[in-house]
């Protein structure tokens, strides 16, 4: 049987990952971003643009957004590791890029529906910070495409 939590008790807002826990989430993350429907909706992207396929057809509309949601489910895996996790995530991830590459579909969504993607944002801010503390070179779009994936 299980203890009852104790009142005013609150789970942390940041977890330890051991490493186990960081490999899963990294290969779900991978899982996500290789699915076959992801994939075709990078493709599209950047055929197209993200704002384009925002303001465009069902099909483009449903399309990016199922890649700004998967994002959102990505920045829901890495956003409550601590800051070790979120360094190797981030190492490993095209967060920048894809918030780039995003971005313009968020405007175009945000106005109907405020804090649409705040998630993904928020990890783009957290990636922000990490990537500031590198060198230029590592900084730059080519750099951060070596992880892309194409998305």
């Amino acid at each position: 049987m299980r203890k009852p939590k104790k009142p005013g008790k609150k789970r942390p807002s940041v977890f330890q990952v051991g490493f186990a826990n960081l490999v899963f989430i990294q290969n779900k993350i991978w899982e996500l971003r290789n699915a076959e429907g992801y994939q075709a909706a990078e493709a599209q992207r950047q055929a197209d643009g993200s704002g384009t396929m925002a303001a465009g057809t069902a099909a483009q509309q449903a399309a990016i957004r199922l890649m700004i949601a998967t994002w959102e489910s990505i920045a829901n895996m890495v956003l409550p590791i601590d800051q070790i996790g979120q360094e190797t995530v981030f190492g490993s991830t095209p967060v920048g890029y894809m918030w780039d590459g995003l971005y313009a579909a968020i405007l175009v969504y945000r106005p109907g529906e405020p804090g649409y993607a705040s998630k993904f944002e928020a990890l783009y801010t957290a990636y922000g910070n990490w990537i500031g503390t590198k060198p230029s070179d590592y900084q730059s779009r080519a750099a951060q495409g070596l992880n892309a994936n194409f998305g």
